[in-house]
């Protein structure tokens, strides 16, 4: 009887080997099992977000505890996306060719260790070294397990899954500002990353045994894949430094420089890439009109979601006075409207259409940004924003769970990874290049306002602006991905028509 009871435990904890089994495992896997598998996954997803937004309300007490120049305040959240970033795409390579658990499993083991270093730094230097070195194991995590995600369901039946990672990303975003802020108060922001530690200790050895195993190709990694990385890493810190130029009034000239060295970087990058037979960056998972704008709308989702995770925060405790405390706990009923919103995508695309539930996830989405652009911060965040964040929330919820089926339609598994830490680092990319952005047009605002206005509605017009703008690109990018075919195919016959012409035989005199 005992050997019994073990041997079905054994069934429900052996690691998955795909939808329809693998060669050990004839009869697949059992129901029970695959649960506990997406489970453990879901909650991997759910640290990656929390270990991302922790720092957002922390920051302030970080740098006064460390006695930290406000200069080398956003250099500290700047290492940590820029390495995650710059990681995502070689992880992605890494991770389809030498297995994606195996490289889940090492990036849980990193980001645990740095996180402890970041709760023990002392200095500037060293806070700012471990947030990087944070943000390289999260890369490494990240880029594995959007790839489980995808290898659960064959591609016209990912929208489960995904809806799962966005809840788990939208949550886990919410959730790590209200951790962060109640923790804070009560004993300290070291205790939160001490607590990040240990959240990675308790999901290494779970994703150990439940997470899908996949095959290793154990082929070596070509040397120009170092130099792309070495291209890439250099193309986003030139670009984020000149966007970030660019911003500020008065300046944008000085700015032209890293920001077209950066350009110039991203476009050797694809020059490179081009004619590789295994390139780091495979152009042919951007192929297809609707996937290319799909891409740019992860981007656009991805500016909105950091800048709303930024912003409210901002907003609560500069303009309407909250404390840090209060500001957290107002990002509950947020982050249940963005679960929520995850969790009926998949129902919302069943029933509407995949682009229909998109474009509406968009125009909620863009509908609750210009709204909170509109608010004068004369009263409480229940009495003016709260109805608009609620719409922020639950638009972004379903628009990110179908954007991002859009930007990876196509991806069969062999490049399930790449597909993945592209789809990811476009996001990526999109917060903090659109962070910086915004953030430098809500000081601009605030720095031109009217002398006669005081300090704090000064800067309501700075973050009234920046909403608006984000609200703004958000409604602009809800019409170019349902015309995206459209324009494609029209493209395609001009270059058809073109080519034909170039190759008709010339016509002779009689």
């Amino acid at each position: 009887m005992r050997g019994g009871r073990d041997r079905a435990l054994m069934r429900v904890l052996r690691p998955w080997n795909g939808a329809g089994g693998g060669a050990g495992d004839p009869v697949g896997p059992s129901r029970t099992a695959s649960r506990v598998s997406l489970a453990i996954l879901v909650a991997t997803q759910f640290y990656v977000m929390l270990t991302g937004t922790v720092v957002n309300i922390t920051l302030p007490v970080m740098g006064e505890d460390l006695g930290l120049a406000p200069t080398l305040l956003p250099q500290v959240v700047g290492a940590y996306v820029l390495a995650t970033a710059a990681l995502l795409l070689p992880a992605g390579r890494a991770a389809d060719r030498f297995g994606r658990r195996r490289l889940l499993l090492v990036g849980l083991a990193v980001s645990s260790f740095a996180s402890c270093l970041v709760a023990l730094s002392g200095d500037a230097t060293t806070l700012i070294a471990a947030r990087a070195f944070q943000g390289a194991g999260i890369a490494l995590v990240q880029a594995a397990l959007l790839a489980l995600f995808l290898l659960r369901a064959p591609e016209g039946e990912r929208a489960r899954p995904l809806g799962l990672w966005g809840m788990a990303t939208l949550a886990g975003g919410g959730v790590g500002v209200l951790f962060s802020g109640l923790l804070t108060e009560v004993a300290g922001w070291r205790y939160v990353f001490f607590a990040i530690a240990a959240f990675a200790a308790l999901l290494a050895p779970l994703c150990a045994v439940t997470a899908p195993s996949d095959g290793v190709t154990g082929d070596r990694v070509p040397r120009r894949d170092l130099v792309s990385l070495v291209v890439l890493a250099s193309g986003l810190v030139l670009l984020a430094f000149g966007t970030a130029e660019a911003g500020r009034w008065g300046s944008r000239p000085q700015a032209l420089v890293p920001a077209g060295g950066g350009l110039a970087l991203l476009a050797l990058l694809i020059a490179l890439e081009r004619g590789r037979p295994n390139p780091l960056i495979p152009l042919r998972v951007f192929a297809g009109a609707s996937v290319r704008a799909a891409q740019v709308g992860v981007a656009v989702l991805g500016m909105a979601a950091t800048g709303m995770f930024f912003l409210l925060p901002l907003y609560q405790q500069r303009v309407l006075g909250d404390s840090p405390g209060t500001a957290a706990l107002w990002q509950v009923p947020l982050t249940v409207a963005s679960s929520l919103g995850s969790v009926f995508a998949a129902r919302l695309g069943r029933r509407l259409g995949s682009r229909t539930a998109l474009a509406l996830g968009q125009t909620v989405l863009a509908a609750g940004l210009l709204w909170m652009g509109r608010l004068k911060g004369e009263r409480s965040f229940g009495e003016e924003a709260l109805l608009p964040s609620l719409l922020m929330g639950a638009g972004l919820g379903v628009a990110l769970v179908h954007m991002v089926k859009a930007a990876t339609a196509g991806a069969d598994q062999q490049n399930a990874g790449v597909a993945s830490g592209l789809t990811t680092t476009v996001k990526k990319c999109g917060g903090v290049f659109g962070l910086t952005a915004l953030g430098s047009l809500a000081a601009a605002v605030t720095e031109t306002a009217d002398p006669g206005l005081s300090q704090v509605r000064a800067l309501q017009e700075g973050y009234a602006a920046a909403f608006t703008l984000l609200g703004a690109l958000v409604a602009a990018t809800a019409l170019l991905v349902p015309l995206a075919p459209l324009l494609g195919r029209i493209a395609s016959r001009r270059s058809q028509r073109g080519t034909t012409a170039d190759s008709a035989p010339p016509r002779t005199a009689r």
